[in-house]
């Protein structure tokens, strides 16, 4: 790909477009990635007018969102830079909530 755009918004482009193309929850939600590497990948998605519920909280699907495209896409890069074909499929999702979500929040 180009060498002038960064890594992180290159990354971010590619996350909207697999949410326009495959899962519009993800497009909704706007997710940013804020820092890539080989082995860490980390989100931020913003408290706005879309992601806040009743509360004046993050909604539990948003965050959920944000879990799975972090992981999700980090690991796509290593399948990609393996040239493996493989789908992925979450078998289980587990979450312990400290506090709600009254800001951003980063994944």
């Amino acid at each position: 790909m180009c060498a002038f755009i960064k890594p992180e918004t290159r990354t971010t482009w590619q996350m909207l477009l697999f949410g326009l193309m495959r899962i519009p929850l993800i497009l909704f939600c706007r997710p940013k990635v804020v820092s890539v590497s080989d082995t860490r990948l980390e989100v931020r998605i913003r408290l706005n007018r879309r992601t806040k519920n009743h509360l004046n909280s993050m909604y539990f699907g948003v965050l959920s969102v944000g879990a799975d495209v972090t992981g999700g896409f980090l690991a796509m890069k290593l399948i990609r830079n393996n040239k493996s074909r493989i789908s992925l499929i979450f078998k289980d999702f587990h979450a312990d909530f400290l506090k709600r979500a009254e800001g951003d929040v980063h994944f």
